[in-house]
């Protein structure tokens, strides 16, 4: 599990390894800039995910 903090707001996001397109988590470092889409939890759609995480 990773997590995800959008500029400019608030929340973290939370996202699994399997949410990663086209790389591992190694491949990431701390404040590395991504691209994702906002997913909310079926069981809080209140809350949201990350999925479809891609590096930049």
């Amino acid at each position: 599990m990773g997590v995800i903090r959008e500029t400019g707001v608030d929340e973290d996001l939370f996202f699994h390894a399997g949410a990663l397109v086209a790389g591992t988590f190694d491949r990431l470092s701390e404040g590395q800039a991504v691209e994702f889409e906002r997913q909310p939890y079926r069981n809080s759609p209140s809350r949201a995910r990350a999925v479809n995480v891609r590096a930049l």
